[in-house]
């Protein structure tokens, strides 16, 4: 799926862009930067002429991607001066129902008046954990938040508790109350059995070594009922030998997961060959670390489920795949080729797109065998790629004739796949609509089983 911005948007990012080039060069940025100055009024002047400091007021027509696309650019130029604070600020005033702010609106948007936003992070998250909108209270809590003595929204009216009584933190979303814990000086071990109780999923999942190092029994959890993507996250995160002495119950916690993720689809899928990319790449950044390694894990899991008959292919790694780490160079045209000697019905890619052992060998693969091979399309090639670029929220791609998807989550697969096989015609409407039926009859399931 490709996402591309409007001409507006483009206009928009033009316009940014030419202005700071006339008004911010690069010889005014290295005068600033040793001048020791924090501000610059004329290229503040220039920008707040474009009239963009309004743009997260309701009725301009515009919304936070036309924020973050005016952000982007004054971050490439280095602007000075609050550009995100004073959209936010403009932002939180024009929702606010304190009488004391809204006079500074029209100033605000000008950039008459510069500004930035304080929130308390607590408070913050409390209002995201519980999906809040507090539109009488955000004004007091963003202008004038100490003159409150009570909350009339129930986690807010325990948030303010909780800095007072430490039995009210317990009440709390884990990702809020532990910050409060600190400040109380409450120790890692009491905190987390006293908090067990309000712990999600994904929490507890993410806070088992944690827990077992400070040797709290109350955050066990059946791992048979995790996510398969979280569940892969987690196994990978242990290590080796920690999964080697786990083997059983790791694998059987993943295959109940893939079965779940499966769902009637299970075994239907014929003959399938994934090709599974665990080079060094598959470590991932630093903020997201061993995620596509375990996308790639948790898909070859799904597609065992899903297939009939199924082949894994690891670029490097050979025996169980539980104990799988990301290692060498990305040579995808070799194992690729390996794959399609099975002639499977689909061949699914897992890779960040990168091919650099040979470079571009697996294009040039898949290119022949597409056009000479197999013209009539009897495989189906899916690339999904688990790997955004931050930029221009894309995917890269192996090649022109291969159907290539942006992936977040293994337990997507199946859908994936289906879609890029109907746009590629390997498959009929009559299926596209079977799948997608399938995909909301489960998404009901879990919402329902979620209530």
């Amino acid at each position: 799926m490709r996402f591309h911005l409007t001409p507006e948007q483009v206009a928009i990012q033009d316009a940014v862009r030419g202005t700071l080039a006339d008004a911010w060069p690069m010889e005014r940025l290295h005068r600033f930067a040793d001048s020791g100055d924090d501000f610059d009024a004329d290229s503040w002047s220039a920008l707040s002429q474009l009239g963009l400091f309004g743009i997260l007021v309701p009725d301009s027509g515009m919304g936070l991607l036309d924020a973050a696309l005016v952000s982007e650019i004054a971050g490439e130029a280095a602007a000075p001066g609050p550009v995100i604070g004073q959209m936010l600020a403009v932002a939180a005033v024009s929702a606010s129902s304190c009488a004391s702010a809204k006079p500074f609106l029209d100033a605000l948007c000008s950039g008459e008046t510069v500004a930035t936003l304080a929130l308390d992070s607590d408070l913050v998250q409390s209002a995201r954990h519980a999906h809040l909108s507090l539109p009488g209270e955000v004004g007091t809590m963003l202008f004038d938040w100490r003159r409150v003595k009570r909350y009339e929204t129930p986690i807010l009216e325990t948030w303010r508790r909780a800095h007072y009584e430490q039995r009210s933190l317990y009440e709390l979303p884990y990702t809020v109350a532990e910050g409060l814990a600190r400040r109380h000086g409450i120790s890692r071990a009491r905190f987390l059995s006293g908090i067990a109780p309000q712990l999600t999923g994904g929490e507890r999942l993410r806070l088992q070594a944690t827990a077992e190092r400070h040797r709290v029994d109350r955050i066990g959890m059946d791992l048979a009922t995790a996510p398969l993507t979280r569940l892969a996250i987690y196994a990978l995160s242990l290590s080796r030998p920690e999964r080697a002495r786990r083997r059983d119950e790791l694998t059987g916690a993943l295959h109940a997961a893939a079965r779940r993720a499966a769902g009637r689809q299970a075994g239907t899928w014929g003959r399938v060959v994934a090709v599974l990319d665990d080079s060094y790449s598959a470590a991932g950044s630093g903020v997201k670390r061993r995620r596509p390694l375990a996308v790639a894990l948790a898909t070859h899991y799904l597609l065992e489920v899903l297939a009939a008959d199924y082949t894994g292919l690891w670029l490097h790694h050979r025996g169980d795949p539980l104990l799988v780490h990301p290692i060498g160079a990305t040579g995808l045209g070799e194992r690729i080729l390996d794959g399609l000697e099975h002639r499977p019905g689909r061949l699914v890619i897992v890779s960040d797109g990168w091919d650099n052992a040979p470079p571009g060998q697996a294009a040039e693969v898949l290119r022949i065998w597409q056009e000479r091979l197999d013209p009539g399309r009897a495989t189906t090639i899916v690339h999904l790629n688990p790997v955004y670029d931050a930029g221009t929220f894309d995917v890269r791609r192996l090649g022109a004739g291969v159907a290539t998807l942006g992936i977040r989550d293994a337990e997507d697969t199946a859908a994936l796949v289906e879609l890029a096989r109907f746009a590629t015609g390997s498959a009929h409407f009559g299926e596209l609509r079977r799948n997608l039926a399938a995909r909301v009859e489960r998404f009901l399931d879990a919402e329902g089983a979620a209530a």
